[in-house]
C-alpha cells in the first residue's frame, strides 16, 4: 500500500481574507479533503471504518504557514500517516505553491473510537493495510495538547450558533468550522499569527450554543469555546 498520496487544489477568492491572507480555516479543509482521500484508497476511510463500527476522531491539528501565496494559485497537498503507536495515528501534511516551495506544513493526531463502546480502541486489529510507513516529520517537538498558562484571564468576545450548514456526515460541527467561528468573533485580530494549534475536545451538535473566549500571554492568544457540555475546543496562536 502507499503510504504517501497527493492532490492538486485550485485557491478560491473566498479562501483570502481582506487583507490576502489564506484562511486557517481554509488550510484545514485542505488537510481534510486531501486525507479523506488517501484514507479511502487505502480502505480505511469513513465508510469503511462505520460499517466495522469504527470511526476516527481528530483529536487535535497544527499547522505553521511558511510564506504567503497569491489569489487563484494551485496547490499541491502532500499527505502521509506515521507509523501509528497503540491509538495515536498521526498524519503530516504539506501544502506545495506553484514555484515548488512549502506555503504551510502541518500535523495531525487521530484516534480511532469504537461505535459502540464509545470508547477509544487500538488500530492494531482494526486496520493493517499499509505495509511501510515514512518517518518524515514536519515538526520536531512531539504533539502535545495546548498548555494555558495559570495565570491568563479568558474573556468572553462572543457566542456562536452552530447552524446545519456547518453539520458534516458525522452529524456534528465539522472540525474547519471552529477555526471559522473564532474568525467570526476576532476577525483580523488574528491574520498576523503564523502558527495555529486547535485542541477538539466534544462534540458541538446543530442548534447548539458556544461561548467564545479568549486570553493573550506574550507570544501567544488562546481561544476556548464553551458550551453548557463543557470545554468544545481550545485553540492557541502563535507568530
Amino acid at each position: 500500500m502507499v503510504s504517501e498520496f497527493q492532490n492538486k487544489y485550485n485557491i478560491r477568492i473566498s479562501d483570502f481574507t481582506p487583507s490576502k491572507s489564506v484562511k486557517i480555516s481554509s488550510i484545514l479543509d485542505l488537510f481534510q479533503d486531501v486525507a479523506g482521500y488517501h484514507s479511502e484508497g487505502l480502505g480505511c476511510g469513513l465508510d469503511d471504518f462505520k460499517s466495522q463500527g469504527y470511526g476516527w476522531i481528530l483529536v487535535g491539528v497544527r499547522l505553521q504557514i511558511l510564506k504567503p501565496i497569491k489569489t487563484y494559485c494551485t496547490l499541491t497537498a502532500k499527505t502521509w500517516p506515521l507509523k501509528p503507536s497503540y491509538a495515536k495515528y498521526m498524519r503530516e501534511y504539506l501544502l506545495i505553491d506553484e514555484t515548488g516551495e512549502v506555503f504551510c506544513k502541518g500535523e495531525a493526531l487521530w484516534t480511532v473510537m469504537d461505535l459502540n463502546k464509545r470508547q477509544i480502541t487500538p488500530i492494531k486489529g482494526v486496520y493493517n493495510g499499509i505495509d511501510e510507513f515514512k518517518d518524515d516529520k514536519n515538526f520536531q517537538e512531539r504533539f502535545a495538547r495546548v498548555k494555558i498558562p495559570d495565570d491568563l484571564n479568558f474573556v468572553s468576545v462572543g457566542e456562536v450558533k452552530a447552524s446545519n450548514s456547518d453539520i458534516d456526515m458525522n452529524g456534528h460541527v465539522n472540525n474547519t468550522k471552529y477555526v471559522k467561528y473564532i474568525y467570526d468573533v476576532l476577525g483580523e485580530k488574528i491574520e498576523k499569527y503564523t502558527n495555529f494549534q486547535i485542541d477538539y475536545n466534544k462534540e458541538l451538535m446543530v442548534g447548539e450554543k458556544m461561548q467564545i473566549y479568549v486570553a493573550l500571554s506574550e507570544q501567544n492568544l488562546f481561544v476556548k469555546g464553551v458550551s453548557g457540555e463543557g470545554v468544545i475546543f481550545t485553540a492557541r496562536y502563535s507568530a
